[in-house]
């Protein structure tokens, strides 16, 4: 999931990037104030869940492990903290609230250095331009596949850049399309047939990413390259109405499904049943449609981004924001930094 994610990341992101500069609107500025729109608003809610959760919840233990973890999440570098962290006393991932935002980390890093490789291979002649982005590629392709069985081949972007630029490569490919629509719709099934294997066949005893990430993106390449121009048959298995809403809320998806898992567990301490499985599927399905409906819609409307400048539609919801943002930056960073000292503030679980 998180290698299809990274090629449809570096597609759409890229479309924006070189969209904005053939347009000449493009700036850091704006590109990065539009990405923590994006980003942040369903996130601070979540971290700030798992910190409440967490202090009633977690042992002191725990507690200090899940607040150094808070400290590098708010920072979009949990993948960093997520490298040294195997030897964490044994502590199995299914305990750690935050491990899932190692891959959040990898997409944010990937946003401070695309623009800038971006714009640089842009203003370079044909040759040059492709010489380097060519040797970016394969140099991400070679390096992920001789540290395949590393923690480090695993969350450092370095190793994982290859995805986004596949990605790239199919937005400035797309002009050229193949326009035999037969062709398309058995590239498109090969397409499929390829993420299928990934998802039914790989398993947490194969070195990854390494070079079998490289058949995830692939596939994923190709399911947008064809898309456009494929049996109108095989759109619906895309572009239909549940895949669509699914769609829409699979960020909050994405930052709400783990942590309710990790606690749940925390809370009944044995292995997680069918019925459990539901319940926690209906609970981050309805969490997330609550924070995209209610979070993620308002802000997109609340807020419009014109070159440097933020504009509010209303007072009051400008002051939230401000004392959102204060509680991310000031707030929330204290307390994880106070809390990851000492004893992890075990006076949390004494009787009174």
């Amino acid at each position: 999931g998180v290698d299809i994610f990274f090629v449809i990341s570096g597609f759409l992101i890229t479309g924006f990037i070189a969209s904005s500069i053939t347009d000449n609107l493009f700036s850091f500025i704006n590109f990065y104030i539009r990405r923590a729109r994006r980003l942040l608003p369903s996130y601070v809610i979540i971290l700030l869940f798992c910190l409440i959760v967490s202090f009633f919840l977690l042992p002191p233990r725990e507690f200090i492990h899940f607040n150094k973890s808070l400290s590098f999440a708010i920072a979009f570098a949990s993948n960093i903290f997520f490298v040294g962290d195997t030897s964490y006393f044994g502590l199995n991932s299914h305990f750690k609230p935050l491990l899932h935002t190692w891959s959040l980390g990898v997409e944010a890093q990937f946003y401070l250095i695309w623009p800038i490789i971006l714009l640089a291979l842009l203003k370079l002649k044909f040759f040059g331009r492709y010489l380097i982005a060519s040797i970016i590629f394969f140099g991400s392709i070679g390096l992920a596949i001789f540290f395949g069985k590393s923690v480090s081949g695993y969350y450092i972007p370095v190793f994982r850049f290859y995805e986004f630029m596949l990605g790239a490569l199919v937005f400035f490919g797309s002009s050229r399309s193949i326009k035999n629509e037969i062709l398309n719709s058995i590239l498109f099934v090969v397409a499929l047939f390829l993420i299928a294997i990934s998802v039914f066949k790989f398993d947490s005893q194969l070195a990854y990413p390494s070079y079998f990430a490289i058949i995830p993106c692939i596939g994923t390449a190709l399911v947008i390259y064809t898309f456009q121009k494929i049996l109108p048959s095989l759109k619906l298995l895309i572009n239909n109405p549940l895949l669509v809403q699914v769609g829409l809320i699979s960020y909050p998806l994405y930052l709400i499904h783990w942590p309710l898992l990790v606690f749940y567990q925390y809370q009944v301490f044995r292995p997680i049943s069918l019925v459990d499985k539901g319940i926690l599927i209906f609970l981050s399905v309805l969490i997330s449609w609550i924070l995209y409906q209610f979070i993620e819609i308002p802000i997109r409307d609340k807020i419009h981004i014109n070159k440097k400048t933020i504009k509010f539609n209303s007072q009051f919801f400008k002051h939230i924001i401000i004392s959102t943002i204060a509680i991310y930056i000031v707030i929330m960073p204290f307390l994880a930094f106070k809390a990851s000292e000492g004893d992890g503030w075990s006076w949390r679980l004494k009787s009174t």
